[in-house]
């Protein structure tokens, strides 16, 4: 993006990438290259604090650093993905005790998850065929400077190979 910036191209590239791929460090780093950028999400930002999962997430970093430091994609799918973890965990002890406690309990136990809400960041539905946790997504933009949902969050269909 900063070589499209430097050769003037910027107008003539739409540049997109995945949900992994814009955070306030790349925003920082690629500065005025990253405006219109897109990346589709299956989470939103942290820009979107009326979510009680972002402000929790956000109260927490004040909590603990005294501010904000952190505000990146991966952040909150960490917090999303143990928060899930630990479900998946607390239902297989449920079910088999910790005793019994293993990878196929475990397993079974994910594949169980429906209609799992992580503090409003996602809903979770699993099956012994999907593990993509969640079908929503909607698409982020890069507007001066900040990240910007620009879409509603919409179904993200099953994609199968062959299928």
């Amino acid at each position: 993006m900063k070589d499209a910036e430097r050769l003037g191209l910027l107008n003539e590239i739409q540049f997109t990438g995945f949900e992994y791929s814009v955070g306030k460090q790349m925003i920082s780093m690629a500065g005025a290259a990253a405006e219109d950028f897109l990346v589709p999400n299956t989470l939103p930002s942290f820009a979107e604090t009326e979510v009680p999962g972002v402000k929790l997430m956000l109260d927490t970093q004040i909590r603990y650093y005294g501010r904000v430091k952190v505000e990146e994609p991966e952040y909150i799918a960490g917090w999303t993905g143990t928060a899930i973890t630990c479900e998946a965990i607390r239902r297989a002890v449920e079910n088999v005790g910790y005793e019994n406690l293993d990878g196929p309990a475990i397993k079974e136990a994910f594949d169980s998850i429906k209609g799992c809400d992580v503090d409003g960041l996602c809903t979770i539905n699993y099956t012994p065929d999907d593990h993509r946790g969640s079908n929503k997504l909607a698409v982020y933009q890069i507007r001066g400077g900040e990240i910007v949902r620009i879409t509603d969050w919409r179904d993200a269909p099953m994609l199968v190979p062959g299928g």
